[in-house]
């Protein structure tokens, strides 16, 4: 059975040099030090990549399971998708389109209790007067939007005002 140590490029080139004849051993590296398109699940279709998934019609890059960026910070210039829970330990900015089919979860590190759920302050748009809507057209109008203190105790939580109201 092959050895399944890992090489890099350099030393695997030496394994194959004019006149060398690889071991199997060598040729058990080499195979171990690629990336297989099926035992790795990884699929390159064209410019299309998929990462443990087949890539999507239309997308680059699709990822079939979590997705960790480690030391750097995730970037979308378009607009972007999740289809399932987001957690980020850091900052969120979205300057385009983002559409939210599950959880985002912001510096906490338990299960999200609602579709957006942010331990710490919350800042919206310092630079103008935000505004919060309660719904998305004009099929409720009327509604409010109520302060209690946690998904588990819902009873009635204060509003400070610092300025206006």
């Amino acid at each position: 059975m092959a050895n399944e140590v890992k090489q890099t490029r350099g030393v695997l080139k030496e394994y194959f040099e004019t006149g060398d004849r690889p071991t199997e051993s060598q040729f058990g590296r080499l195979i171990d030090s690629t990336i297989n398109q099926v035992s790795d699940a990884v699929f390159v279709d064209r410019t299309h990549v998929g990462l443990a998934t087949d890539p999507v019609d239309g997308v680059r890059l699709t990822v079939g399971g979590d997705t960790h960026v480690k030391d750097a910070s995730l970037m979308v210039d378009s607009h972007a998708t999740v289809g399932g829970n987001t957690a980020l330990g850091g900052s969120l900015s979205v300057t385009g389109e983002t559409t939210l089919n599950g959880q985002i979860n912001v510096n906490n590190t338990v299960v999200p209790s609602g579709p957006l759920n942010v331990e710490g302050n919350l800042t919206l748009d310092v630079g103008a007067n935000p505004t919060v809507y309660t719904g998305n057209g004009t099929g409720l109008p009327h509604r409010f939007l109520q302060l209690t203190s946690s998904p588990q105790d819902a009873s009635p939580s204060g509003l400070r005002a610092g300025g206006l109201v």
